[in-house]
Formats: C-alpha cells, structure tokens, sequence
C-alpha cells in the first residue's frame, strides 16, 4: 500500500519505517519501550530499525517533568523570544539533548549568556571543529555567526536595568559603554540585549519588586560601605567588591545578610549583581558625585552647611542678601537622635507623600457625600449579631442598638468591612482559616486631639503655615492646618499618637485628663500654649465600641482576606495595602464589587 494504511499506535512507527525506509529518528526518553518494540517489528519483517536518538524531557523549576495535563508549562517560544535572542533558545535546544534540562523563566537570561559566551570563543575554533559546535548549526552552517566581542552579557544589561530602572535605550547604552568600551563595536547585538532586557524587566522584575526600609544597624552598615567607596580612590571591581565583607565581617555580621540588605533596600530584591560588579556598572564617580550634590556637599565632599537649612539669625531666609549659613549640626548629635530613623524620611513613604489632599469641610465629608447618594439604602444603628452561610448566599442577623427584636437580612452575597477587632467575636460560619486571619490582625490604638485656640499664634509668632512639629514626648506631633491662613482663630492638632505605650496611657485617661497632659507637653514646644487654648477634643480608637482600634498593623493583610468565604467578600483598608487610608477600603470595595459581578455572571 507504499504507506497509505491507519493501524494501531503500536506498529504505526514500525511500518512507517519499513515503508518509507526511514534510517534516522529522533524520540523522547518516555518513547523507549515503543522505540524497542518497533525495531524487534522491522527486524522480523526483513529490514533494520533507523538509526535514532533519545532526548531527555523539559524539567519545570521544581524539577518535575513539564506537562500540561498536570498544569506544569514551561516557556513558549513566543514568550521567550518576548525577552531573549531567538538564537538563544535554539543554543539552549541543541546543547546537551540527552540530558534533562530545567525550563523556567530563571534560566533564560542564563541561556543568553551561555550563547553570548559560545560566540567569542567562536572565531577560535579551527574550522575543521566548527560543525561540532552548535553555533555552527543554528546560523547556517556557520555562514552566519555573528561576532561579538564585548563583554557585556544579558546579566549585565539586567542587572543594570534593574539598579537603574529606567527605559531608554540610548541612556543604558551609554552606561554600558563606560562599563566596556567595545560596546560600540557591538551594538546591534548589545541593542537587541537591552531591548529584550527592558521586556523582561517589566514583565518579570518590576512586578515582584518590593523596596524595604533599612534598619538603625542596616543604616550604619550601609553608611561604613558607602564611606570605604568614598575612600577607595583607586579600584576595581575586586577592591570593590571586598567592601562589604570587610564592613560585614567588622561588625561580626555574616557578609551574605549584609548583602541581602543592600540588595533589598537599595535594588527592591533578594538577589542581585556583584557588589564589584554593581559600582563598576553603575560607575563610581557618577554614584559619589549624586551623593556630593544631594548632600549638598563642597569641592572636596565634605559637608560645611546648606541654604538648605536656613541662615543665622533671626530671618531664616535670605531676605535681601544671601547671609551666612547655620553651622552644621554635630554628626555625633544627629547619629545620637531618633530622628532619622524615619522622621527624617517620613514624607518619602507612599502613604505620606506630599500630594496628599484633604476634602474641603473635613475627611467625612467623603462619608457624607455617600450618604447623599445613597442614603436611602442604609439602615442606621443596626448591630450585627451573627454572620451565617445560607445555601443560597449569606444571612445577616442584627438587632437595634438601643434593643428590640432581631432581625435577619438574607443576600445572594456580602461584603464585610467589619473592623477585625469587632468582627472576631461576632458568631459566623467563616472557615477556620478565615477566623484566624481574622484574629491575627491587631489595630493600633491611635489617638488624636485638637485644640480650638483664641489666635493663629504658630503664624503670627512662628511663621509655620502648615506642616508637623515632631516631639520625643507622648503627644509624637503637633500639626499646624495648611489652610485658613491668617484668620483671627484656629484649629491645631496637639496630638496625634499612634505608638503603643503611650496610646494605651492616653487611651487610659479620662477625656478631660488627655486635654491636660496634651497641653503640659505642647507648652514644651510652644511656651505660652495654654493661654491660647479655648477648648479641645479628644478620640481614642481603642475605644469605640465598633472599631477597637485606628487602623490595622501590617502593611500586607492577611491573603485569607482577600478571597471571599463562602458568599463573604471581604473590604476596608484592613484588606489593602494602605491601612488606615480612606484610599485602601475605596479600592478594596471596588475589588470586591468587581469580583462578585465577575462571580455573578458566570452563573
């Protein structure tokens, strides 16, 4: 029939071989018992197997063979050409077939840098040799193997990338080309390299980034390495690169968890470049001369004072002149303060960030701008008793607060945004590992407390417009309004606490007693501060029957909380990453809204 026949799976490979005189095949290593069996079938029928060869399978990063009926993938080819050379893949395709290789997204800037370094050591292969190399193959018989000389590897343009985070092309090209000056000899590869670079970058890096604060000690290690590159006139890459393990090993600290700070604090990663590598990359001079003119520091970097920080005097501005600077605080004296711990930075954090803006009548008037809208549709007043799952959806059993009969309202869905406090000790059907989710977040038990005063006298006396006094005392700041300037009265905050200690001490006073120790400590800052006080207000979180707390403690809620149990999905900043932010539960609700409408119309 000369191959024109259907037969079963387990002669089909032999008698397409004795039909079509096949003399080479290639199958993989799960293929061999078929592989055995049609060669014993060609035997018996008079021929002889072709020759073949057996591939190893793709390994996913566990190490678990790749199969899509198990949910393992690997990378697809148009997804790895995304982020990497297509010679790459074919490089990683041919090299060592027999053995199993890990296909994962961790091993693709590898794969490029071994095709990076197949190709300088091409030209030195004699010619006799070139077929056995598997450039030779991949670019036509070795007719179009490009040259390629530079150092510069996909690590290096990732890593570069990565510190810099930046996406021009031409600007990454100039910084390679100060790190290796044979990059212009190189450029359509070094170009394609950081345009795949920066596809990698933002798909694969960026997401998964997460920048730290350093700690008091972290801070003092960081600044040690900082002030040995200061004074490393003359180095390289090694002298470089012993910096943080003499600063490491100086403070009897294991190099590796000095490295991981720096990696995390400064790139927002685990891993990352040599340190060596990193300064060399990046360029030393470019690294210092940021750090003389963000320090405001003189020729010869060194620090003699700033505009910055005002002129001697009673005028802190220039006014007509330029006048003298203040003498530099002691180092020894600012190292001796807390406040650099993170006063110093406060407003650089993501929640404090100077574009903050305040709604016009106070923060509730958001609330009451919900309220006018849908009013109509809240009840009032109403304590919720129990949470229970119904085969339909939900039931909510609440009472009046002032007493009377239960109630029960029935939902195909709710969303919850019961303080956590509150919320654990209310009945409910949640899963075990909601309720301890539920449980393990704590609120902080913040206070705050404003003064109603006779004049403006932090304008007319202090010229302060706005902004915050930080203390060492239990009231942490005093904050000035940043609106309604120079009328006759005001309004100042004269206290807002959030630390532990002295929350639960003010927490524990009667209101009249907050008002007192408040005042006590604002004179401190503003003597003659009681005499211009008319009246105050106090709020305590920890105390209101149905919140038990400001806001909740960590910055990441528990994942629990982001799915929903049953029909209860879940909302309030404690389900976002903006605790204690207006902001945080407005997008939390849209996230719950929008994950029951998808819920909703898939049945």
């Amino acid at each position: 029939l000369g191959g024109g026949a259907k037969v079963g799976w387990k002669v089909d490979w032999a008698l397409r071989w004795y039909a079509y005189e096949v003399d080479y095949e290639m199958s993989g290593k799960d293929l061999l018992d078929s592989v055995r069996l049609s060669g014993r079938i060609v035997r018996i029928m008079g021929k002889q197997p072709p020759a073949g060869m057996t591939y190893e399978m793709f390994l996913d990063e566990a190490g678990h063979r790749i199969a899509s009926s198990a949910g393992r993938m690997g990378v697809e080819v148009d997804e790895w050409t995304q982020y990497a050379p297509l010679e790459s893949l074919l490089f990683f395709l041919f090299r060592n077939p027999q053995r199993a290789k890990r296909l994962h997204w961790g091993i693709v800037p590898k794969c490029v840098d071994h095709y990076l370094a197949a190709l300088r050591a091409y030209p030195e292969i004699p010619d006799e040799e070139r077929p056995e190399s598997e450039l030779w193959h991949i670019h036509g018989k070795g007719e179009g193997v490009p040259q390629y000389g530079s150092g510069v590897d996909s690590t290096t343009v990732n890593n570069l990338i990565s510190a810099l985070g930046i996406d021009s092309t031409g600007l990454l090209k100039e910084y390679l080309g100060r790190y290796d000056s044979t990059v212009a000899d190189n450029e359509a590869v070094v170009v394609e390299l950081i345009d795949k670079g920066m596809n990698y970058y933002k798909d694969r890096v960026l997401p998964d980034k997460k920048y730290r604060a350093p700690s008091p000690e972290e801070r003092g290690l960081l600044a040690e390495m900082l002030a040995q590159l200061w004074r490393c006139e003359d180095g390289d890459e090694e002298t470089w690169q012993a910096i943080p393990f003499d600063v490491a090993r100086a403070a009897g600290k294991e190099p590796k968890e000095l490295f991981r700070a720096f990696y995390e604090v400064v790139l927002g990663q685990e891993r990352g470049p040599r340190f060596g590598s990193f300064v060399s990359l990046v360029g030393k001079e470019r690294v210092l001369d940021m750090l003389a003119r963000y320090g405001d520091l003189d020729e010869d970097r060194l620090y003699k004072g700033t505009k910055r920080g005002g002129y001697r005097g009673e005028r802190v501005n220039a006014g007509l002149k330029a006048g003298a600077f203040d003498d530099p605080l002691d180092f020894g004296e600012l190292l001796e303060s807390d406040f650099w711990r993170y006063k110093l930075h406060f407003d650089d954090f993501l929640d404090q960030s100077p574009t903050l803006l305040q709604p016009v009548g106070g923060m509730d008037a958001i609330v009451a701008a919900f309220e006018e809208r849908v009013g109509r549709l809240v009840r009032r007043r109403r304590v919720v008793e129990e949470i229970r799952r119904t085969p339909q959806g939900v039931r909510i059993v609440h009472r009046p607060d002032a007493g009377g009969a239960a109630a029960a309202l029935e939902a195909d869905f709710a969303i919850c945004t019961i303080p956590a406090p509150v919320l654990k000790d209310i009945p409910s059907d949640f899963s075990p590992e909601t309720r301890a989710a539920i449980g393990s977040v704590a609120f902080v038990p913040a206070v705050k407390i404003a003064f109603q005063t006779r004049r403006r006298f932090w304008e007319d006396d202090h010229a302060i417009y706005g902004g915050i006094s930080w203390t060492d005392q239990d009231i942490t700041q005093i904050w000035y309004p940043p609106y309604g300037y120079h009328r006759g009265d005001g309004v100042i905050v004269g206290a807002y606490i959030w630390d532990e200690k002295p929350g639960l001490r003010f927490q524990g006073m009667t209101p009249e007693d907050r008002l007192r120790a408040a005042v006590a400590e604002g004179e401190r800052v503003h003597p003659g501060y009681a005499a211009e006080i008319v009246s105050g207000i106090s709020r305590a979180w920890g105390k209101v029957p149905f919140q038990k707390g400001a806001w909740p403690v960590p910055d990441e809620p528990p994942e629990a909380l982001r799915r929903p149990d049953g029909a209860v999905y879940f909302a309030g900043d404690q389900v976002s990453a903006l605790p204690g932010w207006q902001e945080g539960a407005a997008l939390s609700a849209h996230a719950a809204v929008a994950a029951i409408g998808r819920r909703a119309m898939r049945k």
